[in-house]
């Protein structure tokens, strides 16, 4: 994820630009393995990342899996602020960091919504939501939410324990399960 963790970049726009590294990605697979099916495995802000690049992806990704993703920038920040904080302090910092996001975000904090690509994956391509319910930072209503919004052609799993970023740690059959099984129902409809 560009400008995250170790990687370079200078600007982390929580997934909004690495959708182009999503596009990139899936045009690098097309061309490795004509013909095969693309399934798009996402958590948090790769999952936000694959969300911002749905609209390019039509025809060519077969499948999503999407563990906790955020909804919203918005609400990400406020979970943020929410969990470290405390009443009046979470809603001056909350405020605080709505004020100055256009100084630091390339783009408006409005644009950053993962949620409002959920329409832009086709009825046809299965789509997995992966979540905790002891996730402080995306929030098993919002993941819920977000799988509500799309439930002709999505499922939710959800887990207890843990938070996020630990499903390959605390859950780790339980999350291999669910690729294989997207994956399997992939296969099928291909």
């Amino acid at each position: 994820m560009r400008a995250h963790g170790d990687s370079t970049g200078d600007v982390n726009d929580f997934g909004y630009s690495a959708r182009h590294d999503v596009i990139a990605a899936i045009a690098f697979l097309e061309q490795e393995r004509p013909g095969r099916p693309i399934v798009i495995i996402g958590e948090s802000l790769g999952a936000a990342a694959a969300l911002f690049a749905a609209k390019d992806c039509v025809g060519r990704v077969k499948g999503y899996l999407f563990a906790a993703p955020y909804d919203g920038l918005d609400t990400a920040v406020w979970n943020r602020c929410n969990r470290y904080l405390f009443p009046p302090l979470t809603q001056a910092a909350y405020a605080g960091l709505l004020l100055w996001s256009p100084v630091f975000l390339p783009v408006s904090i409005k644009r950053v919504r993962p949620s409002e690509h959920l329409r832009d994956i086709p009825e046809t391509v299965p789509v997995t939501f992966f979540a905790s319910e002891d996730d402080r930072y995306a929030r098993i209503r919002e993941v819920t939410s977000m799988a509500e919004a799309i439930q002709s052609h999505a499922r939710i799993i959800s887990v207890h324990g843990g938070g996020h970023g630990q499903f390959l740690s605390i859950h780790e059959a339980e999350y291999r399960q669910a690729i294989l099984d997207l994956v399997a129902q992939v296969d099928r409809s291909n």
